[in-house]
């Protein structure tokens, strides 16, 4: 069995956090005027860069350095069949739930929409390309899509880092550059939804895993603190915003891997809390919204007392963590019914 870093299951626990907190804000205050969205999350404080924009970066790079860290020598192929095991099985299992259930309540959610575009449920395309083809999404974000794309690359990407590290690098950022010099193809509303424009993070993961060294965390922890403080200096203009963000993730995920690899093995009960987080963060991610837009609703019209949020809020998501930690066990259970049907 292969060990389990704590540094990217702190990042990945950080990120499910701060994103859940956030869509239970949105939601709730669309819908009981008492709930106020914090400064900080309605336009960033006094951070360069929103709060969720930057858990998101972080939510790539980490996906990039967890790549490294469990990648193992076998084919693409074998590659694609573990992922699709771990990445659309559950996918499928909450999108016929949620299906079924906006058919008996919002069945107008699907007026007009094509047939045809079911298909982009079935690769699970459907939340990225919301914004350019109306489609049947009920589950996950429009990061999903991107994150497969990612994947689709990642083979070819192990490669290329394993063999010419420096010429990679060099080709990648030199290309991240010229597109947001240049590439302003109005396709999405933001151009940060381009996946290759995400790239960039989802490979420096894969660096800032392979080729840092456990002995030098200090000095990469200093740098990465260093990098943190941009999020409080606008240093370059706004369409330069996804380089910044990308310096800033890079500080942050340079901190957090300091930290993890200081407090690895000192610490268990904590790093069994960041473990068990981050092992069904992404079924959490499946599950979230459904969570929170019923007891949106459900409490909307109901009287409501001091301090209600915080206990909605923990219930929700010691609620989600149930949830997915059952979705996040049927993979492997599929898994082993494919192996008994072949060895039959």
């Amino acid at each position: 069995m292969k060990k389990r870093y704590l540094y990217p299951d702190i990042m990945r626990t950080a990120a499910l956090l701060l994103i859940f907190v956030y869509h239970f804000l949105i939601e709730f205050s669309k819908r009981i005027p008492e709930v106020k969205l914090p400064k900080i999350f309605a336009d960033g404080g006094s951070l360069s860069s929103h709060p969720v924009a930057v858990a998101v970066s972080l939510f790539f790079m980490v996906s990039g350095a967890s790549l490294m860290l469990s990648a193992r020598e076998e084919s693409a192929l074998s590659f694609y069949r573990r992922r699709f095991l771990t990445i659309l099985i559950p996918f499928y299992i909450v999108f016929v739930l949620g299906f079924i259930g906006t058919l008996l309540v919002f069945p107008e959610r699907y007026a007009g929409v094509p047939v045809w575009t079911i298909l982009l449920s079935v690769i699970g395309m459907d939340g990225y390309l919301l914004e350019v083809i109306p489609n049947f999404y009920v589950t996950g974000e429009w990061f999903l899509g991107c994150l497969i794309l990612l994947y689709l690359c990642f083979p070819f990407l192990k490669q290329c880092v394993d063999r010419k590290p420096v010429l990679t690098a060099a080709v990648t950022m030199v290309l991240f550059v010229l597109l947001l010099a240049f590439f302003h193809a109005p396709l999405f509303a933001s151009r940060d939804r381009y996946f290759f424009l995400r790239l960039p993070e989802f490979m420096c993961g894969m660096y800032l895993t392979k080729y840092l060294s456990a002995k030098h965390r200090f000095i990469y922890g200093g740098i990465g603190l260093a990098l943190c403080g941009l999020l409080f200096v606008s240093v370059l203009p706004e369409d330069w915003e996804l380089l910044q963000r990308l310096l800033i993730t890079a500080g942050i995920f340079l901190v957090c891997r300091c930290i993890g690899e200081c407090l690895e093995g000192k610490v268990r009960f904590l790093e069994d809390i960041f473990h068990g987080f981050a092992s069904v963060s992404y079924e959490f991610f499946l599950l979230h919204h459904f969570l929170i837009l019923l007891a949106a609703v459900f409490l909307s019209s109901r009287e409501l007392h001091g301090g209600w949020q915080n206990w909605v809020l923990t219930g929700l998501l010691i609620i989600g963590l149930l949830a997915a930690a059952f979705l996040h066990s049927l993979p492997e259970r599929v898994g082993k019914i494919m192996k008994k049907r072949k060895s039959a």
